[in-house]
């Protein structure tokens, strides 16, 4: 045999053993518990940790057993730190913000360090650690101590291994059952510990009630995780792809938590889009056993499960379960979904305004997400009166989106009556905007996509809001998002956009999840959509249909059946045919009976788009009746008529006025099913002569204008520049140019900085045509400057030390800065001026900054500050000065100020206040530089963080006092502000003038 035929060989066998090894590999080897125990490797807004754990637990385990290498802000472990703070044992949310904090801790301790459990910590090295699903190992080499732990349903176990010359010492929070005694025991902050005799190599710890050996309980949990992850079995050579799968499958089978038959640690907004329906298809027996301890706390506390967030969706998860063939008593959870949506004691304050009206005032928090989130959950209950109850629904809200619907943007936005909010920023949302929760009708696709313009228009804004990042998958509130191309019409997209996301967003890597895992939900995202399937409502016990993202897979059903997914293709991001049971398949939805019937469901793909059905139920609008004058004037209102007749469904219709080819308005037109609509549209003419206009597809109109202009002088507008800069940096101009001669132009337009021209702006403009001009210019000088453009002017700073760059300061409500930004005292009265200072602000009364560009375009730097004269101790939180609720200094249950900038999660500080906090003045202020936070009271500063990353401050909420924008009528502070102040840059208070003088006049 030669050289080449012996390599060959080798290579043969290689490829053998390699792929005889994939194939017998256990599920449970692919899994990597360090997924998602950090920051997310990619750009994330509503979260940006995965917040998950790499300890030991059992399937859904009452019992976590992990390290901790934070103890302050949200805690938990983090894959960055270098240092353990304490293992705990119990109640890690997996995939919360600090998912992996828990309590009951325990800590090997050093003799060769003093302890001090509140500040004690030891430095370890990634690579002597070992985590698989049900044990964790770690080895401080400080002394070589190694840390074992496993877990069962039943309990924890802890192993130390000390070396020889170590007196072992083991700190603990709560009381452990030892395999040896110690012999000592000391009392020390929050716990004792416990010292044994020199010599002991081994010391076993548990918790619970787990009394068998270490190993023994160790096997068993492995075994079990492998039995419930080879329910779905792979068969395809991407290794990785595999270890992401089946890592999030472990993830989605942490949470709830199940401790003596019943489970609890329920978290339904989180979890009713992705996990509770993949339970359902994967774990039925599982989701049967949740609804039941649903149902439990239902009769203990007179409504199903909720958490935090908004809306109760125990009612979508548990009309999924039902119509998926989970068994339940039908009666029992009609009852308890009626009393938890419109009944004490969860009866929400502001359904009453939502019953009345059809949606939330956004005189309410959160107005536009409450609206959305619980016509969803009234969907699901009138599908379950309807379809199981066989009863007529008395009122159907499923379709409030309706009622928020701002028609010349095509956005949800906040409203009262007649009034929207037409900059919302965070206003009126919940973990998210007005990009996101314009898109949350999961319930009625088609009718959404009615009413934002038809499958075209919507396709078009929804792939160009996700290509800009308009939207970013990072949450579940958008979990459904890339799939409702399929019901406009374009699946082609549905494919692209979830398969980038799938190799975009997911890594197997510490921070290889894009945001918090949310129990497990964002996993089940990735299961779902690996899958090809995704139940895109759920409550309706149908999927989907996707891509799938492997060559095979197979569903092992617990009712005995098996369902083989197959992608002849996965290097092709296009589906060309589906077939079920080898018989084409032309729908882009499936049935959950088909899938539980088990079979052969097979994708062929291809490398280009595929043409899709058309959808029923559209919007079908005629255009017609037009009218226009053959005549018009220069620069004068022309007015289109037109009519609009539908023979279809309710919906917005978008008519564009084409002018000599070119798209030169458009406006956007509600017209109910069946109606016709009277309508016009208004444009500005320009070019000399003869010109053509055409509506959409109609046929085109002459329109001449007779007597151009000739002589007028270009339009400058939208000049946009940095209100504030730092000396030496370089100031960004822009402006916009408009020719509205008759004919085609050039023109020279100087730029002047303080009377003295540094640019001249060329260009040739086309009659009525409109373009933007940008420039630069040094900023050598400090104080105030101002830019001129043929008579349009603008202001800005230029400052050198940090002390000048004052962005707000206000003197009562007249902001004495220089930027003008004068504020408005809003009450039940109307606005303003306060009578005296200081103001007070009280349940009726706070004050309101107006947006302006100094004080919403923030860089990475912020400093906030105020005097406050507090008059009573309330509890929850109270927001004295806030920029919605990213820029907040917040009193906590009447015990501690917190600040944050950027968002919630991204990083926050907590202290406590003084004794003497009521009835006094004091001086409160937050920093936020690139590497952390600082809050000062007093001038005094009282604690400081470290911020993983810079934060982009920039946010669209107005500045208040006394009150939040996102919570009106709630969080209210009651007491005297003074003086407050806003820096673009951190300012060092301890020692600084900046804070001014104690106010007197009370």
């Amino acid at each position: 045999m030669n050289l080449s035929a012996n390599i060959r060989h080798i290579l043969l066998l290689f490829l053998f053993f390699s792929t005889a090894h994939a194939q017998v590999m256990q599920p449970a080897a692919y899994v990597n518990p360090f997924i998602g125990t950090t920051k997310s490797a990619v750009v994330t807004k509503w979260g940006n940790e995965g917040g998950c754990y790499p300890g030991a637990v059992a399937p859904h385990g009452f019992y976590q057993l992990t390290p901790e290498t934070r103890r302050t802000g949200a805690r938990g472990y983090d894959y960055q730190d270098s240092t353990i703070c304490y293992f705990t044992c119990m109640y890690h949310h997996s995939g919360f913000p600090g998912g992996a904090a828990g309590s009951v801790f325990v800590m090997p301790v050093s003799t060769s360090h003093s302890f001090d459990p509140d500040h004690y910590s030891r430095p370890f090295s990634h690579r002597d650690e070992h985590a698989v699903p049900g044990y964790y190992k770690v080895v401080f080499r400080d002394n070589h101590t190694t840390v074992e732990t496993t877990a069962s349903p039943d309990g924890g176990i802890f192993r130390f291994t000390f070396p020889d010359r170590e007196t072992p010492q083991v700190y603990a929070s709560e009381s452990l059952h030892f395999n040896t005694p110690p012999v000592e025991q000391r009392t020390v902050n929050g716990g004792t510990l416990y010292i044994f005799s020199k010599g002991t190599t081994v010391i076993e710890a548990a918790i619970g009630n787990e009394h068998r050996a270490f190993d023994v309980v160790k096997a068993d949990t492995y075994r079990q995780w492998n039995d419930l992850l080879a329910v779905v079995e792979i068969n395809d050579d991407n290794e990785k792809g595999k270890t992401i799968f089946y890592t999030a499958l472990y993830h989605s089978l942490l949470l709830p938590w199940l401790n003596n038959g019943h489970y609890s640690g329920f978290s339904p907004w989180d979890t009713f889009r992705t996990l509770h329906p993949l339970l359902s298809l994967l774990y039925p027996d599982v989701q049967a056993a949740m609804i039941r301890s649903m149902l439990e706390v239902y009769h203990a506390t007179g409504h199903l499960p909720t958490e935090s967030m908004t809306g109760n969706h125990a009612v979508p998860i548990i009309t999924d379960a039902y119509f998926k063939g989970i068994p339940m008593d039908r009666d029992e959870v009609y009852q308890a979904m009626q009393k938890s949506i419109n009944d004490t004691p969860y009866l929400q304050p502001d359904m009453q305004a939502y019953h009345e009206l059809g949606y939330v005032p956004f005189t309410w928090p959160e107005s536009v997400t409450r609206t959305v989130e619980y016509a969803y959950d009234d969907w699901a209950l009138n599908l379950f009166t309807k379809e199981a109850m066989h009863e007529k629904v008395k009122d159907d809200r499923s379709l409030a989106f309706q009622h928020l619907l701002h028609v010349p943007s095509l956005f949800l936005l906040p409203r009262y009556k007649n009034e929207f909010k037409l900059n919302p920023g965070n206003t009126g949302y919940k973990e998210g905007d007005q990009w996101v929760y314009s898109f949350f009708v999961p319930q009625h696709p088609r009718e959404l996509i009615n009413m934002m313009g038809g499958d075209e228009l919507f396709a078009l804004r929804l792939d160009t809001a996700l290509d800009r990042q308009h939207i970013i998958f990072d949450n579940e509130t958008v979990f459904h998002v890339p799939y409702l191309f399929n019901e406009a019409n374009r699946p082609d997209l549905t494919q692209l956009w979830v398969r980038k996301i799938m190799e975009d967003r997911f890594a197997n890597t510490p921070g290889g999840l894009p945001g918090n895992d949310d129990l497990g939900a964002t996993s089940s995202w990735y299961i779902f959509s690996a899958m090809g399937l995704y139940p895109v409502a759920p409550g309706k016990p149908v999927y989907v249909l996707g891509i799938p993202f492997f060559r095979e897979m197979k569903l092992h059903l617990k009712n005995g059946r098996t369902l083989l997914i197959k992608n002849h293709n996965t290097h092709y991001p296009y589906v060309q045919q589906v077939r079920l049971n080898g018989i084409a398949y032309n729908g882009l939805n499936m049935a959950h009976d088909f899938i539980k019937q088990g079979g052969t469901l097979e994708f062929e793909t291809t490398i280009a788009p595929v043409a899709a059905r058309e959808n029923v139920n559209r919007t079908v609008v005629r255009l017609t009746e037009i009218t226009m004058d053959s005549v018009a004037a220069p620069d004068q209102p022309f007015p289109i008529g037109f009519t609009l007749i539908n023979n279809g469904d309710a919906g917005v219709y978008r008519v564009n006025v084409m002018l000599n080819g070119q798209l030169y308005g458009a406006k956007n037109c509600l017209i109910g099913k069946g109606a016709r609509l009277r309508d016009s549209i208004q444009v500005y003419l320009y070019k000399a002569g003869e010109n053509l206009v055409q509506l959409n597809e109609a046929a085109e109109r002459q329109v001449m204008i007779k007597a151009p202009l000739l002589h007028a002088a270009p339009v400058i507008a939208d000049l946009v520049l940095k209100p504030l800069i730092r000396k030496d940096s370089l100031q960004q101009i822009a402006f916009s140019v408009r020719n509205k001669q008759g004919s085609t132009k050039s023109f020279s337009i100087p730029v002047s900085l303080d009377g003295k021209p540094f640019y001249t702006a060329k260009l040739t403009l086309a009659p009525g045509e409109k373009k933007v001009v940008s420039c630069q210019v040094k900023a050598a000088a400090t104080g105030w400057h101002n830019v001129n453009i043929l008579g349009v002017s603008s202001r800005f700073k230029v400052y050198k030390d940090p002390l000048e760059s004052l962005l707000l300061s206000l003197d009562g409500t007249t902001d004495i800065s220089g930027f003008g930004n004068h504020a408005a005292i809003i009450s039940t009265g109307g606005k303003g001026a306060p009578d005296k200072h200081p103001f007070v602000s009280d349940s009726t009364t706070y004050i309101e900054i107006p947006n302006a560009p100094s004080l919403d375009e923030m860089g990475t730097t912020l400093t906030m500050m105020a005097w406050i004269y507090p008059l009573e101790q309330t509890s929850g939180l109270v927001d004295v000065f806030a920029k919605g609720d990213t820029h907040v200094l917040q009193i906590v249950d009447g015990r501690m100020l917190s600040f944050f900038a950027g968002g919630w999660g991204r990083g926050d500080i907590t202290v406590p206040l003084p004794e003497h906090w009521l009835n006094q003045w004091h001086h409160i202020a937050g920093v936020c530089d690139k590497q952390g936070l600082k809050i000062y009271i007093d001038g005094v500063l009282k604690g400081e963080t470290k911020l993983d990353n810079p934060v982009n401050l920039s946010i669209g909420n107005k500045w208040t006092l006394g009150r939040n924008e996102e919570f009106p009528g709630t969080r209210i502070f009651k007491g005297y502000i003074e003086q407050p102040k806003i820096f673009a840059d951190p300012i060092e208070i301890t020692g600084c003038k900046c804070i001014g003088e104690v106010p007197r006049d009370k």
